[in-house]
């Protein structure tokens, strides 16, 4: 069974030894490129991220260009990997070749793979790339349909410096809520992403929960920060770090914001030829995650997560390749990336949160 073989990799749990643990589903991502006409005829239109069942799943991914692993998380795990960083990730994974696939991916990057596995097919994502490079998404969920609290060993949080989780969990709120303490226990750092507006819209309250309780750094994009407060990326950036440590809100090629305790600034995106933009808030985490574990100002942090963004936009797909060479410099002050440090000023509030 594939799941004695990642559940037990080692002779037992206190054979572990990683920095990071991350919560994140096994996910397929299929890539294809669609012109801007095609995007206009379809259901649920551009952006975000629907549903759809696996026969108009097949049909969208007909003449997909790449298929490579997934997952929010992971992506971001992947980043920090080649940063130097160790990780283990918890989830649910298929019983399917896909399944076995994805777990030697992660091995492959020294990422340790310890899924729950599930009796049917790996969950499955489309990202339709239009003309300039923007994304459009579809899911096909498999293993992720439903959901049933698995067993997660409390030694896989034994020592860790950061748990990391990605918002297209926030429906199992309760189950994230035992993890967080788990995570507390640890004393380690929580980290979460807000996902996509969609979900932010529909669980809105459980968000705020989690924020104002147990994250201390949150990432957010403009659209996702404009569904949790109704306000600019600004002033969202400012209100929501009142709830928690460390804020950032991302605004794709018009680089920044990021709040913590009493700072503020604006940082640059880096301009490259975009070729496509999925995993760039992944690869962003990545970087800023390292700042944070290394100990580096918060302008570092966001120069950092600049950087590995850059890099993955020029490729295809959300996967930075094994061979990428990340130099100390270039996630240093040598890289001219720019950074304002910009005054605390918002009159708005967020309905229904009380700043801390």
């Amino acid at each position: 069974m594939i799941i004695r073989f990642l559940l037990f990799l080692f002779c037992s749990f206190s054979l572990f030894s990683h920095e990071i643990l991350t919560y994140g589903d096994a996910i397929i991502d299929y890539i294809v490129f669609v012109d801007d006409a095609f995007l206009d005829n379809l259901p649920g239109g551009t952006g975000g991220s629907d549903q759809v069942d696996l026969e108009t799943f097949a049909l969208l991914t007909k003449n997909y260009l790449k298929k490579c692993p997934g997952s929010s998380s992971v992506n971001t795990m992947k980043g920090l990997a080649l940063l130097g960083h160790s990780s283990t990730v918890i989830g649910r994974i298929g019983n399917d070749a896909d399944g076995k696939d994805y777990a030697q991916s992660l091995l492959s990057y020294g990422i340790t793979p310890a899924f729950t596995e599930c009796n049917t097919y790996t969950g499955r994502i489309v990202a339709m790339i239009s003309p300039d490079g923007h994304r459009t998404m579809r899911s096909c969920v498999g293993c992720l349909v439903g959901f049933d609290a698995f067993a997660v060993a409390p030694e896989l949080f034994q020592d860790i410096s950061l748990f990391h989780v990605e918002g297209y969990q926030i429906p199992n709120f309760s189950f994230l809520k035992e993890l967080a303490t788990l995570a507390k226990e640890s004393v380690a750092l929580i980290s979460m992403d807000t996902g996509c507006h969609e979900l932010v819209t529909k669980f809105k309250a459980q968000l705020l929960d989690l924020i104002t309780n147990d994250l201390d750094i949150l990432f957010t994009n403009d659209e996702e920060a404009f569904a949790l407060t109704g306000l600019s990326p600004e002033k969202a950036c400012l209100e929501l770090a009142k709830l928690c440590t460390y804020v950032v809100v991302t605004c794709g090629e018009k680089g920044g914001y990021v709040a913590s305790q009493g700072q503020f600034l604006h940082y640059d995106a880096i301009p490259v030829d975009l070729v496509d933009d999925t995993g760039a808030g992944d690869c962003f985490i990545a970087g800023f995650l390292h700042g944070i574990l290394t100990d580096q100002p918060l302008e570092k942090c966001a120069k950092s997560g600049a950087l590995i963004a850059s890099k993955v936009s020029q490729l295809i797909g959300a996967e930075l390749p094994h061979d990428l060479v990340l130099e100390k410099s270039d996630i240093g002050d040598d890289h001219e990336i720019g950074v304002d440090f910009v005054s605390e000023d918002t009159t708005n509030r967020i309905e229904g949160c009380t700043g801390s």
